[in-house]
């Protein structure tokens, strides 16, 4: 039996550590959605939420593909990766209430659409792991990133600020996601960016959390200034 590996009723079953660390980030991205959906006042803050949702929904698949792997094959980890791809759609669109003009959301709203349909047919076809760090990457640093910045920059937008530190930190893990490494027996440089994404996927969260409670707070200002006016 291998280092990375434990038997339970003669079933062999791999990387117990990142069976634990992914379904550590799968209840976490559950805490993050339920909390974003119950101060949610928009579609666009639900589609927010359901990005946590579906990374969640992928961490948990993920858990068990490579828990059962030796009984599953690779067919679930397919079901993850997909799940990913439909998780970073859900905050693209939510950020999609940041395009004032209705023509040019239109555009970016079927951008993102086709974007996703494209990574779906190469994901299929080559089923590699390496699409769906340059699709997620594409989306969080290549669409999310830029339209949250100009809101810091020109909207003096501050929560906004902790979105764009958890993006740019969770490039790290794709640095040391493979490297071939154990610590307390069982856990590998997989698990550890694992236990670093999740820190990342709390400073989106508190950003969003935070920009929407802020935007509830200026509705209900504007509000009161109509009504004493």
């Amino acid at each position: 039996m291998g280092k990375n590996e434990i038997s339970f009723l003669s079933y062999r079953l791999l990387e117990p550590g990142t069976f634990f660390s992914d379904l550590l980030m799968a209840f976490a991205c559950y805490y993050f959605y339920s909390s974003i959906k119950k101060v949610s006042i928009n579609k666009y803050h639900n589609q927010i939420s359901l990005f946590f949702l579906f990374m969640g929904f992928s961490s948990f698949t993920g858990a068990f593909a490579h828990f059962l792997v030796l009984y599953t094959g690779k067919s679930l980890h397919y079901v993850s990766w997909i799940l990913t791809g439909i998780s970073v759609f859900f905050i693209e669109y939510g950020v999609s209430s940041h395009i004032s003009s209705e023509k040019k959301r239109n555009r970016y709203l079927l951008m993102i659409k086709v974007k996703l349909l494209i990574f779906f047919i190469i994901a299929s076809v080559l089923m590699n792991f390496l699409f769906v760090k340059i699709n997620t990457a594409i989306g969080l640093l290549g669409i999310v990133f830029p339209i949250l910045l100009y809101h810091v920059i020109k909207f003096d937008k501050k929560c906004y600020l902790y979105i764009l530190l958890g993006i740019f930190l969770a490039l790290i893990p794709a640095f040391f996601h493979n490297a071939k490494f154990y610590f307390v027996g069982v856990f590998n440089m997989n698990d550890l960016s694992h236990f670093f994404l999740i820190i990342c996927l709390f400073l989106v969260y508190y950003g969003l959390k935070n920009g929407i409670v802020n935007q509830q707070l200026d509705v209900v200002e504007e509000l009161s200034v109509k009504l004493n006016a």
